[in-house]
Parts: C-alpha cells; sequence; structure tokens
C-alpha cells in the first residue's frame, strides 16, 4: 500500500511540473525576451495640476516626457499614448518660476505585463503669475479698397471691447484687440465676423492671453463718394430743476454722427439732429440718460450703432450767505478758574447753497472755545465752529476772541478773640 502511494505522488508531480511547462509555453508563445525602449517617439504632453487659486501658468508646458519601458517588444507595440499620464503638481506654489518634479503614471502597465524604468526630464522648470482680466477696445484696421466712386466708412465691431485674461505681467501690456478687415472693389455694405488677436500699444502681438469672445462682428458701409454729412447731436431739454437749482451744464456724448442717404437730402439737411427729450423737472444733482437720435425723414447713419447717445446735466445750487450771533461754549477750564470773553456773542458767517443755508437755526451752530492748558491771564483764542454741513464755509468776527482767565478767590476767614481766663 505505502509503495502504491509512492508510485501515485510521483505520478501527481510529474503531471503538475508538465501542466507548469505547457502554461509558460501558452503564455510566452510568440514572445521575444523583454527589452528597453523610450516611449513613445514624441514624448508625452505634460499636464499642470493643483494650480493655486487667483494664479495662471505664465508659460504653456512646452516640454514632453520620454518614458523608458521594458517588457518584450510585441507588449510595447502593443501600448498606446492614452496609457499615460505625465502631469507636475503646482499645489501651495506662490507666483514666481519652480522646479517641480515630474510625475508620470501608466495604470495599465501592469495588465500589459509592462514595467516603468523612469523618465526624462524629471523635472521641469514652471513660472506663476496672478491671474488678470480687464476690458480693451477692439481696434479694426482696414485693408484695400472700395469700388470707383465709393468709400467706405469707419468700420464698427459688435461688441466694441472685448475681455482680456490670463498672467498679469502679460495682461497689462495689452492695449487692444485688434483685427484687419479686408476690401476688395466693394460697392456695397460689408458684414463678416473676424477674429481678433491681442496688441501692445505699439501694434506687436502679445501672446500668452486669451480673448473673449475672440471673434466679432463687423459692419463696414460703403457709401458713394459725396453723400454723407457729418451733423451736431442737440440734446432736447424739459422740464426745470428744484428751487435753489440751477442747470450748470450740459454735454453730450458722442458730439456729432454721421448721416448718409440721398445726395439732393444730405445737401438739404441742416447741421445739427437733435435727441429725444430729456427731462430735468425736480432735479437736484446730475441728470444722465441714454436717448435716441431722431434722424430726418430719407437719411440713415452710417454707424448703426449710435442710434443713442448720452446726456449729462450738471444740476448745481444757487449760493448765498447767512450771519449769526452765537454764544461760544467754554470747555476744558480747569477747575478753580474763570473766564471772562469779549465780545460775549461771536458773529458767524455762513456760505454756501442756498438749500443748505436756508435749512439752518441759531441751535444748530455750536461755537467752542477750547481752553486745554490755558493758565490764568489773557489768550486771544480762534473759536472752532460747528455746523454739520461739509457744504457751508465758515467765517467768524472776530477771527481771534479775548479771553481772560482768573483764579476764583476764596474768602479768608475773619479771626476771632479767644477769652482769657484768670484764676
Amino acid at each position: 500500500m505505502f509503495d502504491s502511494l509512492i508510485d501515485n505522488l510521483g505520478s501527481l508531480f510529474l503531471a503538475l511540473l508538465l501542466a507548469v511547462m505547457v502554461w509558460m509555453v501558452a503564455v510566452n508563445q510568440g514572445q521575444g525576451p523583454p527589452v528597453r525602449k523610450n516611449f513613445p517617439q514624441g514624448g508625452l504632453i505634460i499636464e499642470a495640476t493643483n494650480i493655486p487659486d487667483k494664479l495662471v501658468l505664465f508659460d504653456q508646458l512646452s516640454e514632453r516626457v520620454v518614458v523608458e519601458v521594458r517588457a518584450p517588444q510585441e507588449f510595447i507595440e502593443r501600448l498606446s499614448v492614452s496609457d499615460f499620464e505625465a502631469y507636475v503638481d503646482l499645489s501651495g506654489l506662490s507666483p514666481g518660476r519652480h522646479e517641480v518634479p515630474v510625475q508620470v503614471q501608466c495604470p495599465r502597465c501592469a495588465q500589459k505585463r509592462v514595467n516603468v524604468l523612469g523618465w526624462t526630464p524629471n523635472r521641469i522648470s514652471v513660472r506663476l503669475d496672478e491671474a488678470a482680466e480687464r476690458l480693451v477696445p477692439v481696434d479694426l484696421n482696414l485693408q484695400g479698397g472700395t469700388a470707383i466712386g465709393y468709400q467706405a466708412e469707419p468700420p464698427v465691431a459688435d461688441p466694441q471691447q472685448v475681455k482680456v485674461s490670463g498672467p498679469r505681467s502679460l495682461v497689462n501690456q495689452v492695449s487692444a484687440a485688434r483685427a484687419d478687415i479686408y476690401l476688395f472693389n466693394e460697392d456695397s455694405t460689408v458684414q463678416k465676423e473676424v477674429s481678433l488677436v491681442a496688441v501692445d500699444a505699439d501694434g506687436n502681438l502679445v501672446t500668452g492671453v486669451t480673448l473673449e469672445p475672440h471673434r466679432v462682428n463687423v459692419i463696414v458701409s460703403i457709401v458713394p463718394e459725396g453723400r454723407r454729412k457729418e451733423v451736431a447731436v442737440t440734446p432736447v431739454i424739459s422740464g426745470t430743476v428744484a428751487s435753489g437749482y440751477y442747470a450748470s451744464g450740459i454735454s453730450v456724448e458722442p458730439q456729432t454722427v454721421v448721416l448718409t442717404g440721398p445726395k439732393s437730402r444730405i445737401e438739404n439737411a441742416p447741421g445739427y439732429v437733435e435727441t429725444d427729450p430729456v427731462s430735468i423737472q425736480g432735479a437736484k444733482d446730475l441728470v444722465e440718460v441714454q436717448v435716441p437720435i431722431r434722424v430726418p425723414a430719407g437719411l440713415q447713419l452710417v454707424d448703426p450703432t449710435q442710434h443713442t447717445v448720452t446726456v449729462r446735466v450738471e444740476v448745481s445750487p444757487f449760493t448765498g450767505g447767512r450771519d449769526f450771533e452765537v454764544s461760544p461754549l467754554i470747555q476744558n477750564l480747569q477747575p478753580g478758574l474763570r473766564v471772562e470773553v469779549s465780545p460775549p456773542r461771536i458773529q458767524v458767517f455762513l456760505s454756501g447753497p442756498v438749500p443748505d443755508l436756508d435749512a439752518l437755526t441759531e441751535e444748530d451752530i455750536l461755537v467752542i472755545l477750547d481752553l486745554s492748558g490755558r493758565q490764568p491771564g489773557r489768550h486771544r483764542i480762534r473759536p472752532t465752529v460747528q455746523v454739520g454741513r461739509e457744504s457751508l464755509q465758515v467765517r467768524t468776527l472776530p477771527e481771534l476772541v479775548d479771553v481772560n482767565i482768573t483764579a476764583i478767590e476764596t474768602p479768608t476767614p475773619e479771626a476771632t478773640l479767644t477769652p482769657k481766663f484768670i484764676r
């Protein structure tokens, strides 16, 4: 029985050994020996992760990382760029230039029986800057020309401003978003969408920033030569301001517009256009409104975006003056002293807006004589006047008040005779 068991164990061991050998042959069938290779040929794009709030990359990461792998050639050929992730972790960094380690991950490499031995570069330099954004005007540059007998009006963009964003040091260089518009013997209005680029004050291209939107709609009106006229914009004002106030200034922006139309109507058009009425009824401060322009019949605006203008009416109060006689308030007189003020009442002259003056009473005016640190004797002190209205100017008469400080006399007790007794 024991011999039979030994024979069975030997057979079992031999079968197991054969099974392992068959499995290894099956697994490695068609494979060559492991090789070392750089992957991929053009390198992996490095992504920036965990960029701190309010910071941005000054330069985009242009370096590529190459990974050294080891595996049979057949397995390496099955690798794809999507199997790898290359990145730098920028968390906790401040503005400036930093050397940071490059991280590479290949979640499926183990499954594909590929060993990652390392990568190059393993560190790169990055620069962080404060994030910034602002609005810049759209600058349109006409190129080419119109058909003979026609002329191009200044191009109009919609919108007329765009947002530039990116590193603060680059955003501060941008003065405009520019686009070139090409005309090819045009004889009618051109409307198209154009791409914008950021430029500095000298017209040089500024890269590394983002424009939003990066494309705008443009209208270029093409009109026959001599059939346009620049006219002034005259605001129409209605109503009256509040009592005690007057309209101190009126302005309009833009001050002129350009009309176009048939030659006979252009020649007969007046040199101005009016706005819809702007009411200033009861106003006490600035009135600023946008109102439409009244374009004469048969004519139209060359710039269709100028159908409204901004009218500003400055409203100011009339100025005047009042005077009061006020008894001064003594402050900080030392104990044991008394004071005489000459004159006992001080004249206060006030000037400023009439509505503020009319609202004043004598109780609103406080004249203070501060005697801090003053010793007995005569002093000339400038009074402080409080009226509670910053719009008023104050003057006193006299400007310096005569103050006489004396000590309060303590009465001396009378002497009494003590009776003397004789024994």
